[in-house]
């Protein structure tokens, strides 16, 4: 497969440290709403990045169409895509602003951070460009948080 995707060892490491995390966020106790929102965002984007793994894995013609590990990534992607989903409807009980905007944000954050980390994705424009990112990353949760 190409450099642009996750390998199978990258892809459940990726799975069992998010799994681990969600776990963390989910557990009883203060501003459920918020923990379930950010593990909502951290689950769908995950999920995002195993979806480029599946679908470059599928459109390479490199190797077998449905091997084991392409749709065993795919049940990752459909399990994150789920929870996800269900962390979601769990976080907007308690109401629709502050849980939205969390995952709204935790969602690309979670994307970029395995992009960056582990498929070879740069950011462009330099010093300058990677100064305004985080200028509007930070503006962004700043907004949350008030």
């Amino acid at each position: 497969a190409p450099d642009d995707v996750l390998s199978v060892p990258e892809a459940l490491t990726v799975s069992g440290a998010t799994a681990a995390l969600i776990g963390v966020l989910s557990r009883p106790g203060a501003r459920p709403g918020l923990r379930h929102a950010t593990a909502s965002g951290i689950a769908s984007g995950v999920a995002s990045a195993l979806t480029q793994t599946v679908t470059v894995a599928v459109t390479d013609r490199s190797g077998p169409l449905l091997s084991v590990q392409v749709v065993g990534v795919a049940l990752l992607v459909a399990a994150f895509a789920a929870g996800g989903l269900l962390l979601s409807q769990t976080a907007y009980r308690g109401g629709l602003g502050a849980p939205l905007a969390v995952v709204t944000l935790a969602n690309p954050v979670a994307a970029a951070v395995i992009g960056l980390s582990l498929l070879g994705e740069r950011l462009r424009g330099g010093a300058g460009g990677v100064l305004l990112a985080l200028t509007g990353a930070a503006l962004a949760a700043w907004g949350v948080l008030q």
